[in-house]
């Protein structure tokens, strides 16, 4: 497998040397393909990488086809060649970060949405092409684009392409290996457990959109010079529809692969136009057939091009315990979604140190406070006041901005990355900025934490394990030790218990409880197992109907008449 880690270098150097062993026409039709397959790896970027398809890329393509075209119809210089690019580049990757932000930001499950949007844009995009003939030539197009200066579309211009393919990789590779580049892989598997670590998802899957739409305006500004003309069909969405099959015939979870795809589909698709009038039965049933027996694609086996930088000295980040008292309150907050009222009129007091719990009966809208807490429900009326500055958050990550992380009922993880990289994207969220997201990631970070972490999780220490491939207690415990190491003021836990044996409760009530008490953290932990509450609880918070129904020791509360009419608390 380490022969394959330089697998990009080796794919360069083979497309590099192709025509020493081609003819002319060939490595003429050759550099075509590679230009559709950088539009190709642009939807890879996108899909393969952060989860969210593009069915529109081919807007992109032919806006910066046109773009260069129009700078460069009937004459061509270094200055206008640089300026064709220079739009070919920018003015696509603007549009797609405006149209991500406009799109991303209303949701996190905007993924559907986002590729039928994009779908409608190209459609619009071929009618507008088409409408406004006077700019774009109409349906006969741009015409007489000239070649670079130096370079003949026929021979030397394939060196200009591959020299493209060869810059876009390397600089994608490079972003592979990044914090941005391994978040992009967490947006992909899991966007809420990002948002709750306090990163802003809607931001980064803009930021990889108008990265994509760059690359797809590069390939556009190449197509342009490779065909000396540019028609409204290089906005439409059958181009597009190829750029999404060829990205997963040749693996759109690797970089090479879409490229692959491109090429192989595109010769084979040559060679059955001469030959089978049908010939697109042909590539339709490869894709089908690529699509139920090789979801990976035809270069999905191949290993990531990931690498590791190992700081030489372990970069120790004490933790000493909080000074601050931090509080949250919750001042006669209602919510409702429609005609139903989840949580009326609620008052709660939360922070301080230790631990509080909030129990209830099922439907007492405990959940439904902490969602309302971090942005996941929009509060009707009442208000939040942390650390006694009014706050309404309307995203996960404005909580866990200002210091409130959250850990699911259900375990929150990351499972195609390994253990050791969900820990390390928990750590850099407490000790990130945005240029810190680019920069090449160091793992071996250690904290006091995590050191204690190792310690009482000792399956922690199998960093290469996949979490994915963890047990449930275990991916808990994961999802535990993830939202301490982000490093909030306040904890809210929900059911942190769920699904563990006795023996894991009683370890994870120990681990909560050291680290609570060595950091000085505030504490809120929804739980039904009173044995559990009975260990952890500082205070016991009871709700019911979604208000406060009282609050106090547990002694207080377990003898309260209220709780005890409306409230039955159950152990393992």
């Amino acid at each position: 497998m380490a022969s394959f880690h330089n697998v990009n270098l080796y794919a360069l150097a083979f497309i590099f040397a192709l025509p020493l062993f081609i003819d002319s026409y060939t490595a003429y039709e050759v550099g075509l393909y590679l230009i559709f397959g950088l539009a190709a790896l642009s939807v890879a970027s996108c899909w393969g990488q952060a989860g969210f398809l593009p069915l529109g890329q081919a807007v992109f393509f032919g806006l910066g086809a046109y773009l260069y075209g129009y700078v460069n119809i009937e004459q061509s210089s270094v200055l206008s060649v640089s300026a064709g690019l220079f739009l070919a580049l920018l003015v696509p990757a603007l549009f797609a970060y405006a149209l991500g932000k406009i799109v991303f930001s209303r949701t996190s499950s905007s993924g559907p949405y986002f590729s039928l949007i994009t779908l409608a844009i190209a459609m619009l995009a071929t009618q507008l092409a088409l409408v406004f003939d006077g700019v774009t030539g109409g349906f006969n197009g741009l015409n007489g684009i000239y070649d670079i200066p130096g370079t003949d579309r026929y021979e030397t211009l394939y060196w200009v392409i591959v020299l493209a393919v060869a810059v876009v990789l390397l600089f994608l590779q490079y972003l592979e290996n990044t914090p941005f580049g391994l978040l992009l892989n967490g947006i992909r598997d899991n966007e809420q457990r990002v948002d709750l670590l306090g990163y802003k998802s809607d931001q980064l899957k803009s930021v990889i959109f108008a990265v994509s739409a760059a690359v797809s305006g590069l390939a556009g500004a190449l197509y342009s010079v490779h065909q000396g003309i540019v028609t409204p069909q290089a906005l439409g969405f059958f181009l597009s529809a190829e750029f999404v099959i060829w990205a997963a015939v040749g693996g759109r979870f690797t970089l090479i692969g879409p490229i692959a795809g491109a090429l192989a589909m595109g010769m084979v698709s040559s060679e059955l136009k001469e030959t089978f009038p049908y010939w697109e039965v042909i590539v339709a049933t490869i894709f089908i057939l690529v699509v139920l027996f090789l979801p990976k694609g035809l270069l999905g086996w191949l290993p990531a091009t990931k690498t590791r930088i190992e700081d030489d000295k372990l970069e120790v980040t004490d933790s000493c315990p909080s000074e601050k008292r931090v509080t949250l309150a919750i001042n006669d907050v209602s919510v409702s979604v429609g005609a139903v009222n989840i949580l009326s009129s609620l008052d709660m007091h939360l922070g301080g140190k230790g631990i509080q719990c909030l129990i209830g009966p099922n439907g007492a809208g405990k959940t439904s406070a902490f969602n309302t807490m971090t942005g996941v429900l929009p509060l009707s009326s009442g208000n939040l006041v942390w650390n006694g500055e009014r706050f309404r958050p309307r995203q996960p990550y404005d909580a866990a901005r200002q210091g409130i992380g959250r850990k699911l009922q259900i375990p929150c993880v990351f499972p195609s990355l390994s253990v050791e990289e969900n820990i390390h994207l928990a750590i850099w969220a407490s000790h990130s900025n945005q240029a810190f997201l680019f920069q090449r990631a160091k793992y071996g970070i250690r904290s006091t934490s995590l050191n204690a972490f190792y310690t009482t999780m000792p399956f922690l220490k199998q960093g290469k394990v996949l979490a994915g491939s963890l047990s449930v207690g275990q991916r808990q415990m994961l999802d535990l030790a993830m939202t301490c190491l982000a490093d909030p003021d306040l904890l809210l836990l929900d059911e942190p218990c769920a699904g563990l044996s006795p023996i894991e409760t009683n370890t994870l009530i120990q681990i909560i409880k050291n680290y609570i008490d060595r950091e000085q953290k505030a504490c809120v932990i929804i739980e039904h197992d009173m044995q559990v509450v009975e260990k952890l609880a500082d205070e016991v918070l009871v709700m019911h109907q979604g208000s406060m129904l009282c609050s106090g020791s547990f002694e207080f509360v377990r003898e309260n008449e209220d709780v005890r009419r409306v409230y039955a608390g159950g152990t393992k």
